[in-house]
């Protein structure tokens, strides 16, 4: 596979600081699930597996205000849901053609809450990088179904 860490900042700083002007900088590892909105897209084909991305409530308001050009305190959950689905799929949509082809991206998934979880089935980490804007983290994952 030739998706890198490299790949991952450069593909979030294009989304998140190109076109939402949301600056990421790189942070510390974090565990556990996360407490916020999480998204996620299938890649199917050559290569199986999927791009999750995951941020805290207050960092996706402010992704969505930007998205949709409005002020935070503007946008409800169902825009919220809506632009992180998009953004997960624009991330899956950069990482495609790093990958084997054919690969084919499904719609996407989201999840919310205090204690969410978005799984993929026999998945399993294959890169993980965690980004923060102004104490708040947004993480992207890259996984990858387990050969069986």
């Amino acid at each position: 596979m030739l998706i890198q860490e490299e790949n991952i900042e450069q593909m979030a700083n294009e989304i998140w600081g190109g076109m939402l002007q949301i600056e990421l900088t790189p942070a510390p590892k974090q565990s556990g699930e996360s407490s916020g909105i999480g998204a996620c897209v299938q890649i199917t084909g050559a290569w199986d597996g999927a791009v999750r991305v995951d941020c805290s409530s207050s960092l996706a308001r402010l992704a969505t205000a930007r998205f949709l050009g409005v002020q935070p305190e503007e946008v409800d959950i169902g825009q919220i849901r809506d632009a992180m689905g998009e953004l997960a799929n624009m991330s899956a949509g950069s990482v495609k053609p790093l990958l084997p082809s054919p690969s084919h991206l499904s719609l996407p998934s989201v999840a919310d809450g205090s204690d969410y979880h978005l799984s993929f089935p026999q998945g399993e980490v294959f890169l993980k990088s965690n980004f923060e804007h102004e104490g708040e983290i947004m993480t992207f994952t890259v996984l990858r179904r387990k050969a069986t």
